[in-house]
């Protein structure tokens, strides 16, 4: 719980992605990590369920956001329609 509490202080009482405040976050950490040096090691931060889903869903891949955003800022469909962002 102190390392926790350290944490949650560190991030200022928010998630270290998305900055929103809960009232409990996960305790995001690197599997491939823990597997080689343990649990302690491999913890990265907190977040909220919603940003830790997403580093789930996106396999721990900063390559495959990286794509994910530059889809959102550019998505092919304005320039393949002829489409003005709103």
């Amino acid at each position: 719980m102190e390392d926790y509490d350290s944490m949650l202080l560190f991030q200022e009482g928010s998630c270290a992605i998305c900055f929103g405040i809960r009232k409990v976050y996960d305790i995001d950490h690197d599997h491939a990590v823990e597997k080689a040096l343990g649990s302690r090691a491999s913890v990265r931060g907190l977040l909220c369920r919603s940003c830790n889903k997403t580093l789930s869903y996106v396999r721990d891949d900063p390559a495959r956001l990286r794509r994910a955003a530059d889809y959102l800022e550019n998505p092919p469909a304005y320039d393949i329609l002829e489409m003005e962002p709103e």
